[in-house]
């Protein structure tokens, strides 16, 4: 241990008092769960396991921490603190669970969030999106294949040597592969193999195909031969044919992060995707994240949706991100608050049955204000016959912070301020918490109701008393509530009072930052032949060109709607993790492809989800970087927006789930090209093409910024420290370079988005 840790929580000890805790009230309830002597594993198959522990404080944590303005994270470290990374004000931090309230005392720590789990969220994919199209070069310049692109995805169950990444002489095409791998003491390792030792290894995690999968879609390059079923001229059978299912940026360079799936880790593995790209020739660089997480203020604040923005403005990336595959679960709730009309209250659903636990609520619901103004909150038992309430929690508001717990037996009893309630064990084991404070990342009220509770086996037998809450607010007051929809959904029982969820707010917390693309799924196959001969098929559930019942969506509070486009995300057939396939002992009536080489067998198989429309997008931007490699983030967005397909399915559907409509690359890449011969001599510009910026010497720029004269330019470090100002004569003015370290830069002007800007 760190010989300044003892000192430093000492000091922190003396001060506790007159200083509000930093850790948010989500990373609390995770930490409290931990400290459980039961937990529940929900597993791929939909079902759920309980898994049973000791009970003990946690011997490492880890998260975000957020720094204050100009601070430096060199007192985290005295304080015990691991620090991996800091991106802007964001620092990436593992630490004894003991430093918890040293770290907190800071003055240099504005906030500490601590990892979140994450869950993993082609030919005619290709065809519908315009993707051949660009492969075979129509009526462009050339074909576009994502040659000097880096394609990152941060993902899990790789199989690296799976021959859909590797190159015609059988070299890896995954340029680095990190893995964080676990230890027996809890923590993560982080190992980097290069490329040259990429055939060394062989999967980071067997139980799920989902890394491999993606990548598929996203870069996979085999198009040798495969078997495959197929008609032919008299009848249906197993031929040898040309692979239909390669993916889209068969010609990127690939990297790739695995290991961890919790937001710090993927912000990690961000990070080695981003020195990588920058490593080998600076490559711009697009990174799939088929990943996400319900839990949050759905606003942008959450800390990796800041991390995601910051890293969009820094460095040369563009972040595609999946929009949840919860979009057919009542999982949210909105209402705009009257005089008559205070109060939205919901129950808990169970979804999830299993022996010995009835009826079991766990999670975090979270509920949000408009503003900072309070509200009410209370956790509910009703008797579900009657429609009576016969037991309320209540916790009163408190814009300092506020927490109480109600828990069944000293066994859930986390520390000496729970409430062990004899009343609430006539009903449920396990236990109910209230915790409401103001968000010190957007400034909103908030409460969150952490529960792990489940049906007395002998005093509600019979389901009778169900768990709910109630939440009583101001006219005019805007509240928001969102359920993990892992193991619960909303609903009203058809009691009086109380309503059903919704399924508007069931798009990824973490998919709603502001400087990055989002993605749903459209179905665009319904059926497929596998290498057992037969015929599977998902109808009725994915009407061809329908958006796809599953795809997440939210008008948020502040009025964006997400997803940013939909792709084709049904019934893709991908690559597979050949050790998932082997160790769950999966048949050839799972594969619709398979090719024998290098004394080993490679499959393709079929999955839905938007993690699979993801990569559609994020691949076809690889082939646009290709043809414009300074193309931003802002520009992609907008070209989605204007070349987006919108036809009668996308009319006649939800317009909020649809977002632009059918995504189509190949129009896409038109407007690329037309931006890169418009922006001919310019190395970037800003969403409104106002502000250009141009190369004119070795290390001299030109600044043209149209509709505004006699603005001051300031170029500053990517930790905000001011590098250089220089005044505008009229509409132009030139940044001289001279003196300035080499490094990456942005140059921000008053009214516009601050730009990168790379001094060599």
């Amino acid at each position: 241990m760190n010989k300044l840790l003892p000192l430093c929580i000492a000091l922190s000890l003396g001060s506790a008092a007159f200083a509000q805790g930093k850790l948010d009230m989500g990373s609390r309830a995770r930490l409290r769960g931990s400290n459980m002597p039961v937990e529940f594993v929900r597993q791929n198959d939909g079902k759920a396991s309980v898994k049973a522990k000791d009970k003990g404080a946690t011997a490492m944590l880890r998260g975000f921490a957020m720094l204050s303005d100009g601070a430096s994270a060199g007192n985290l470290e005295a304080c015990g603190a691991k620090v991996f990374s800091v991106r802007g004000n964001i620092a990436l931090v593992e630490f004894p669970a003991e430093a918890l309230e040293a770290l907190e005392a800071l003055d240099e720590v504005k906030s500490i969030r601590l990892e979140q789990p994450v869950s993993a969220k082609l030919n005619i994919a290709r065809e519908v999106s315009g993707i051949d199209k660009i492969h075979s070069g129509i009526d462009l310049p050339q074909a576009y294949t994502g040659k000097g692109v880096v394609a990152g995805s941060v993902d899990g169950g790789f199989d690296p040597n799976h021959i859909n990444f590797k190159n015609d002489d059988g070299t890896s095409r995954i340029g680095q592969f990190t893995y964080y791998r676990p230890t027996q003491q809890g923590g993560y390792v982080e190992q980097k193999v290069p490329r040259e030792n990429i055939g060394e290894i062989d999967t980071e995690d067997d139980e799920t195909f989902h890394g491999t999968h993606t990548l598929g879609i996203m870069a996979g390059s085999y198009r040798g031969d495969v078997s495959v079923c197929a008609a032919g001229d008299d009848d249906v059978g197993l031929r040898t044919l040309p692979n239909p299912y390669y993916g889209i940026a068969y010609d990127a360079d690939i990297a790739v992060a695995s290991g961890a799936l919790t937001d710090m880790y993927i912000a990690m593995g961000i990070e080695t995707i981003l020195d990588y790209a920058y490593d080998n020739g600076q490559k711009p660089a697009v990174v799939n994240l088929s990943l996400g997480s319900n839990v949050g203020p759905h606003d942008g604040t959450s800390t990796i949706c800041q991390y995601l923005d910051l890293a969009t403005q820094l460095d040369k990336v563009i972040f595609c991100v999946s929009a949840g595959n919860e979009g057919d679960l009542p999982i949210a709730l909105h209402k705009k608050l009257t005089v008559s009309d205070n109060t939205v209250a919901s129950f808990l659903h169970p979804e999830i049955e299993m022996t010995n636990y009835k009826n079991v609520r766990y999670g975090t619901t979270y509920i949000y204000s408009d503003s900072n103004e309070p509200f009410t909150v209370q956790a509910v038992v009703v008797n579900k016959t009657r429609g009576r309430v016969v037991m309320r929690m209540s916790l009163e508001p408190s814009p300092d912070g506020a927490s109480r717990y109600w828990v069944s037996s000293s066994d859930f009893a986390y520390d000496d301020t729970d409430n062990v309630s004899t009343q609430f064990a006539n009903y449920m084991e396990g236990y109910v918490g209230l915790n409401a404070e103001i968000d010190s990342q957007s400034g909103r009220y908030y409460a969150v109701i952490d529960c792990m509770c489940w049906d007395n086996a002998v005093k509600n037998a019979d389901g009778n008393y169900i768990l709910g809450f109630e939440v009583n607010g101001s006219d005019g007051q805007r509240i928001d509530i969102f359920g993990d929809g892992i193991y619960n959904t909303f609903s009203s029982y058809e009691i009086d009072g109380y309503e059903d969820g919704m399924t508007d707010g069931t798009i990824s917390d973490m998919a709603c930052g502001h400087n990055y693309v989002v993605v749903g799924s459209y179905n665009t196959r319904d059926e497929w032949l596998s290498l057992d001969g037969n015929l599977y098929g998902n109808q009725p559930s994915f009407t061809f060109g329908k958006v796809s019942y599953f795809s997440s969506y939210g008008e948020l509070y502040d009025g964006r709607r997400l997803p940013t486009v939909c792709a084709p995300g049904t019934s893709v057939i991908s690559s597979s993790n050949e050790y998932y396939l082997d160790a769950y002992g999966f048949t050839d009536g799972i594969r619709q492809a398979a090719v024998s080489a290098d004394g080993r067998r490679y499959s393709w198989h079929q999955s839905s989800g938007t993690s699979m429309a993801t990569p559609v997008v994020s691949g076809a931007i690889a082939l646009w970087l290709e043809a414009y490699p300074e193309l931003t983030y802002d520009q992609a967005i907008d070209i989605i927006k204007r070349t987006s397909v919108v036809d009668d399915d996308v009319l006649e559907g939800n317009s909020v789930q649809w977002g632009a409509g059918k995504f189509d690359a190949y129009a896409g890449l038109v407007e690329v090209l037309k931006l890169k011969d418009a922006g001919i001599g310019a190395i970037s510009s800003d969403k409104d093409n106002r502000v250009v910026l141009s190369r004119i010497g070795d290390r001299s720029f030109g600044i043209y910024y149209n509709g505004c004269k006699d603005y001051t330019a300031t170029l500053y470090s990517v930790s905000g420290a001011t590098v250089s100002t220089v005044k505008a004569d009229g509409y132009e003015a030139v940044l001289d370079a001279a003196g300035i370290p080499a490094g990456v830069y942005l140059l921000s002007v008053p009214g516009a988005q601050a730009q990168r800007i790379m001094i060599k």
